[in-house]
Formats: C-alpha cells, structure tokens, sequence
C-alpha cells in the first residue's frame, strides 16, 4: 500500500507530505484547490508520461516520492529479476526528479533507473481510474480489454495474436508474390538485359585498376622508351667491356697465372649483364607497340564506367549485381511453384488461426456470461435496480483483437431492449458502470492499491451513498484513495484529507492536511452547505458519520 507521498514544487504545490492509511482514503477540496494535482504528482512517480510545465514557476526541478509497504511478492521479483535492491521489510520507495530541461533522475529503493523501469514497476503497485477508464466504456473497441481480463484469457489472447501475426505475415509474402507474377514478363525481360549486358562485358575483379596502370604507361611512353634504350645502351657496353675484360685476364695469366682466379668473377658478372640486357630489349619491343592498344583500353574503362553507374561502384558489386540477377530471374521462372507454396502455408496458417480464435471466442463467452451477471449484481446494489447488461457478440474476420466484435449494451428501464452502452449511459450511469466493472475486476489485480479520480461524476443522492459503501466495501481488501464532491462518499472514509489553496505574497500555495473528527464535521458541512455554513449543516455532516460508523 502506498504509505506516504511527498510533493515538491509540482504545479502549486510548494511542499508537501502525505500519510495514508491502509483502507479507504478520501481527499476532497474546492474546485481548482489542487486535487488534480495529487493525481499528476503521483502518476510521475509511478513512470509515466508528464510535462515539464508541470513543475512549479520559479522552479528549475520538482521532486515526487512514494513510500509503499508490504509489496506484493511479484513486485520484488520484478525487482530483483531488474537487479534492483529489495528490502527485507516489504517496503519500495519510488523517486523521481524532474528538470526544466526535460531531463528525469529516477530512483527505486536508491538505485538509479530508466523512466521506464520505473513505469513497469509502477504499473504493478496503483491504478488509476478516472476520466479516461470512461472513454474506454464509451469506445467499444475497447470492451474485448474488459472480458479478457475477467477471464484471465491473456495466455489464449497471446496464442491468437501470435497465431494472427503467423497469417498475416504469409497472407503479405503471398500477395507480394502474386503482386510479383503480374509483373513478371516485365521484370524478367529486364533482368535478361541486365544479365546479358554484365555476362558480355566480362568483368573481372581489379581489371579497372590494371588497365588504370596500363594507360598511365602508355601516356609516359616516350620517356619509358628512352629510359630502356639508354639502359639497353648501357647494358650493351658493359658486357662488351667485361668480355674485353675477360680477353685481357686471359692474357695476363700466360704471365701470371695467380690472376686466372679473376676470370670466375668475370664471367658471372658477365651472365648477369647479358640477361638484363636480354629482359630490357624484351621489355623495350613491347613498349614499341603499347602505343596502339591506348583506344582499346580507353573503350574498356569507358564500359566498365558506364556499367558502374548501374549496377555498382566497383567490379565485384557489380559482379555481386549479377548474381543477384541471375538469382530473381530463378526464382521468377518458378514463381508459380513458389505461390502455390505459399497458397498451402498460408491456409494451413488460417487454419491454426481459426482454431485458436474459436478457443478464444468460446472463452471470451464463457467470461462475458459470468462478468454480466457480476455486473448487473453491482449495479443493483449502485441504486440501478432496473439496470439489464448485455456483452453483445458478432462474429468478424479475424482481426489483431480476435475474429469477434464485443460491445457493451445496457438499459437502466424495464421494458426496454438493451442498446451500445455509448449511445444510452448517462453520466451517472456511465460512472457506475465503471465502478461496477472495476469492482469485478478487483480479483484480477495484483495492485494493492486503487484509486478512483471522481468516479462520482453525475452522481447524487442514493446512488452516491450506495458507491460510498461499495468504496468502502473494496477497501476491506485493499488500499483506496478517491478524490470526491460528494459528502455521501466522504463520510465513509477512514482517512479524510483536505486539499486547500491560498495566496500569499501574490503567490498561489496549496496545501494537504489529515482531518480530525471537527475537521471532518465542517468538511462535509462544506461540501453539504457551500459558503456559509450553519449548525443545521454540522448537524446534518455528524450524522453522515454516525450512518457511515464512524462516530
């Protein structure tokens, strides 16, 4: 349950510090007095989405905090699957900071966490019904929400949407593949160029390179020319001159034979200058030629440009181009096979569809019965003696909700056929009818704590005390907060507190205080009375409390 909260700088709230009690709390105030406010703050707390307007003017941050005690045991796993710290008391404190900046500092249990940790955590300790909980009875799409959760069918709901995820996904390949056989002579005599034009150009890898290498030869082929001329030259002279060497140490060995060792030397030095002489007039008569092969490489580089600008940057994409061409016209020569493939797995999907969406109608049915009669119970007891409640069926195609539509019908007269809930509930009616579900839902919560934002919209009179017993009623199994108008709702409650608003130095303060009895007496009085208050008023407040078993 939620322990304590404590504001600071959120809106017109300064500061402040709330405790509740394990049981039913009410919070009432004048219009404007903050009590939204309340709501807001600890919506923060719980992760979810707020404004940086939020926060109090003057103010660069806004601090919201909630105290809870004895979570419930799913809580602290979550929280230590999240290797989060987890006390042995049971107890969960939340914070979170907010900044003008748009920045968050999130705290649980003083470890830092994401909005969204924060969120999921959250979700597990409050909800919150209020004004949105009766646009979802007022939006029929909606209503199958309600049914699946009295049943506890979010195991077959989730087998239905993977089953409808699994159909969908093959009903899209299908009618892409059909899609595709409509343009297949179009696509296939594309592909059959593009393959004919990468096939006849012969692409090799590192060809673009090679030639690059070539024609920049070519264009310095004079220079090359000369260049090897002068070393064939050279190469020419110095084996002329070894072998004349050679000639004058044969000669001077008839006189001194010692010198006869030189002629090894000689003669290897000889070799070596032969065959690079040999190697640059090899080299030498091909450059003679290259000159006329400049136009067959300008024409190569040109058609691999052209084929880049196509098919790919480089040889090998273009390459990888054309295996993927080659592939698609594959599979485009055997795309019928492949649809009437796709045809068999797509019904036998349709099939596994139908039979989980049947599973899921049935229980849905079986639940909608049992929450109609729960309902109806309710909202007898919620002075709506009359009231019939009908979950209205209608078989559909499948759709991401299941293969039937689920509405909610009422009539609160005899005598009359009951119609969309949407289109008869007054405002009045519309609030019961949401305490009604929520009340049968209770069961399926884990939350310990619930809180309902003027859930007496439209309500007075009877019907308002009989919602103040039926609050009071849940709150013997757990914790309620609810902020409320109505003297008759707030005289059951076991905590009573009051949302004041005040201006003081042209600044606008609201403050949050726990009412005693006398407190409680001039409250309800208020509430009753208006503005001017009389004994008859007090009177009349005491004995609201005394009917409620408070005094």
């Amino acid at each position: 349950m939620l322990c304590n909260l404590q504001i600071e700088n959120i809106a017109i709230i300064e500061k402040a510090s709330v405790d509740f009690v394990n049981g039913f709390n009410v919070l009432t105030g004048e219009t404007g007095a903050g009590k939204s406010i309340i709501i807001d703050s600890i919506n923060a707390v719980l992760g979810e989405k707020t404004s940086r307007e939020l926060i109090r003017t003057g103010c660069v941050s806004a601090n919201v905090s909630a105290y809870f005690a004895f979570v419930a045991k799913p809580v602290n796993d979550l929280l230590e699957s999240l290797e989060l710290p987890v006390e042995s008391d049971g107890s969960l404190l939340l914070q979170r900071k907010l900044y003008k900046d748009g920045r968050n500092l999130c705290h649980v249990n003083g470890a830092t966490v994401t909005v969204s940790v924060l969120r999921r955590i959250g979700m597990m300790l409050m909800n919150i019904h209020g004004q949105r909980d009766s646009q979802d009875l007022l939006n029929a799409e909606q209503h199958f929400q309600f049914v699946d959760s009295y049943g506890d069918l979010e195991e077959n709901f989730n087998a239905y949407k993977t089953a409808f995820e699994i159909w969908s996904s093959c009903k899209a390949e299908l009618k892409k593949a059909i899609q595709s056989e409509t343009d297949k002579e179009r696509r296939m005599d594309l592909l059959q160029y593009q393959i004919r034009e990468l096939e006849v150009a012969d692409i090799r890898i590192g060809e673009r390179e090679q030639l690059n290498a070539q024609k920049k030869m070519i264009r310095n082929l004079d220079k090359l020319n000369k260049a090897l001329n002068g070393a064939f030259v050279s190469l020419d002279n110095a084996v002329s001159s070894v072998d004349h060497a050679v000639h004058c140490i044969d000669e001077a060995s008839k006189v001194s034979p010692s010198v006869s060792v030189l002629n090894t030397s000689l003669q290897e030095a000889i070799s070596i200058l032969y065959d690079c002489r040999e190697e640059t007039s090899s080299v030498l008569s091909q450059v003679d030629g290259a000159d006329s092969d400049l136009d067959q490489i300008e024409e190569r580089l040109d058609l691999l440009y052209r084929l880049s600008k196509k098919y790919g940057n480089d040889e090998g994409q273009m390459l990888n181009f054309l295996q993927d061409c080659r592939e698609e016209y594959d599979r485009l020569i055997n795309a019928q096979a492949v649809i009437e493939k796709l045809q068999v797995k797509c019904d036998k999907a349709e099939q596994e569809l139908l039979a989980v969406a049947k599973i899921l109608s049935d229980k849905r049915k079986s639940a909608a019965e049992k929450l109609r009669l729960c309902i109806e119970d309710e909202l007898h007891f919620l002075d709506m003696p009359n009231a019939s409640f009908l979950v209205h069926f209608m078989s559909t195609e499948p759709t991401e909700t299941g293969a039937d539509n689920i509405e909610f019908y009422i009539t609160a007269n005899p005598g009359e056929d009951p119609k969309p809930l949407a289109k008869v509930a007054s405002g009045g009616e519309l609030s019961r009818v949401m305490l009604a579900i929520k009340n049968a839902l209770a069961d399926k919560d884990i939350v310990s704590t619930l809180i309902f934002d003027e859930i007496d919209a439209g309500v007075s009179g009877r019907a308002a005390e009989k919602i103040g017993k039926k609050l009071k009623q849940a709150a013997k199994n757990r914790q309620v907060l609810c902020i409320t108008h109505l003297s008759q709702i707030a005289s059951r409650a076991d905590a009573h507190f009051l949302i004041e608003k005040n201006v003081r130095d042209e600044k606008t303060y609201t403050s949050i205080s726990a009412l005693d009895i006398d407190g409680r007496i001039n409250e309800l009085a208020r509430m009753n009375g208006g503005i001017t208050l009389t004994q008859v008023h007090r009177d009349a407040a005491r004995q609201l409390l005394v009917d409620a078993g408070v005094l």
